[in-house]
């Protein structure tokens, strides 16, 4: 949506499990990724993936070969941060698709992040466990907190209670300025796309 309206962007895979190119059904097409630029196996210019929309990139996470385990347990908040820096160098907007939870390899991303925009799916579990995500921001130091831009309303069912109920506790807990207007619904069409190995727009164009 970004590209589309002429912005450079790339987006960086901080997933080790690959769900960026999971999406799409191009998990066999990264040679390597970013976690081989952290372990020092690869550089960035080896990673970095054009795409069909100009001005968009992608640098997946994992390439052919799995990440030693031991390096998800390893520190690399200041790679982390080096390696955006790059980034922002190449196209203004990084966008980093960060594994689920808060700790981990998402507080090393955060701590490199100039802001951060959290990801509320409308289900009572996910609710009850999103109190992390305000909590792990605010124990980052101050020099190294993102600025929250928004909270994201995920997989909402209008005609679920148990699902209304998560939007209205949002609406009642989080500061004010956080949550967005715009909720993303729990749709067929999501389904639909990547069984296609397509992002939704590419679906079907003509389909609200």
């Amino acid at each position: 949506a970004l590209a589309r309206r002429g912005h450079r962007v790339t987006l960086v895979d901080g997933d080790v499990n690959g769900d960026v190119l999971s999406a799409v059904d191009a998990r066999g097409a990264a040679e390597l990724g970013v976690f081989d630029v952290l372990a020092g196996r690869a550089t960035l210019e080896n990673t970095i993936r054009q795409t069909v929309f100009d001005g968009l990139s992608v640098v997946p996470a994992v390439g052919r070969c799995i990440p030693e385990p031991e390096l998800t347990f390893q520190d690399y908040g200041d790679s982390w941060a080096s390696l955006l820096r790059d980034l922002s160098v190449r196209a203004p907007i990084v966008i980093v698709d960060t594994p689920a939870g808060m700790l981990g390899t998402t507080y090393q991303i955060l701590g490199g992040a100039t802001h951060v925009i959290g990801v509320l799916q409308a289900e009572v579990i996910a609710q009850r466990s999103f109190k992390m995500f305000s909590h792990c921001v605010a124990a980052l130091p101050k020099g190294m907190r993102p600025k929250v831009l928004g909270v994201f309303l995920n997989m909402l069912q209008l005609g679920h209670s148990a699902s209304i109920k998560v939007l209205q506790q949002a609406c009642d807990e989080l500061p004010r300025e956080w949550l967005f207007d715009t909720a993303i619904p729990r749709s067929s069409a999501f389904l639909d796309a990547s069984a296609a190995g397509v992002p939704l727009h590419l679906y079907r164009r003509d389909h609200a």
